[in-house]
């Protein structure tokens, strides 16, 4: 990927059907870091990227772009000593996410770009998406012991597009199910999280959800 960033500010997304859709999530995080670039100075950027992640797979391949990408920015715009690892993974992730919400436009939670992120070998990682803080939990015993997690990765063939697909859809109709909550039972429930099945069942009693599929979303998520 090429591109000329003079002023990153007016760098735009390739349309989300073109074949080079991909370099948005490029060019997205350049603009999240271009502010660290010095006054006066310029950053062109040419790059080429290899991995063995499948694109469209359902893999998190775009996180793995953007954190990369965001990674080798860091290298050189930022000092290793302004901040400790694990918050620069935090803000890693953070600016990753943001620049896939605004300038690819993806409706995203963070997950994925945390993953990536601030991953340990051998851990899951548990993360609170409220107050972006995580904690890496070890699969399975330890190194030593013989007994491991196995992880099985099954392709099923299907292509799924974040910009394009069923994902942002089920965004808004979770979206849609707080806000009914919040105005039939509780203004103060700000995501599904802190919503309890007593209250989606009132809410619905009380009209507020009005269809069996929004009241299937917000469940699905508050009983998971």
């Amino acid at each position: 990927v090429t591109f000329q960033t003079a002023d990153p500010s007016k760098l735009e997304p390739v349309d989300p059907t073109s074949p080079d859709e991909w370099s948005n999530f490029i060019m997205g995080i350049f603009t999240e870091y271009a502010p660290l670039i010095p006054p006066g100075n310029t950053c062109n950027i040419r790059a080429a990227f290899s991995g063995n992640v499948p694109l469209g797979s359902g893999l998190s391949s775009s996180a793995a772009l953007e954190v990369s990408f965001a990674t080798f920015l860091e290298a050189f715009l930022m000092d290793s000593a302004d901040i400790n690892e694990k918050q620069r993974a935090i803000d890693r992730a953070v600016k990753c996410q943001h620049s896939s919400n605004t300038f690819v436009g993806v409706p995203c939670g963070i997950m994925d770009q945390f993953v990536s992120s601030a991953g340990l070998e051998g851990c899951a990682l548990l993360i609170d998406c409220e107050s972006n803080d995580y904690v890496p939990v070890r699969m399975g015993a330890a190194p030593s012991d013989n007994e491991q997690a196995v992880i099985v990765i099954a392709n099923s063939n299907v292509k799924h597009s974040h910009s394009t697909g069923e994902y942002p859809i089920r965004v808004q109709q979770c979206k849609d199910a707080t806000e009914a909550l919040q105005k039939g039972v509780d203004a103060n429930i700000s995501s599904l999280r802190h919503a309890t099945m007593q209250q989606l069942d009132e809410a619905k009693a009380k009209g507020c959800i009005t269809t069996d599929l929004i009241y299937r979303r917000a469940k699905h998520v508050i009983s998971e």
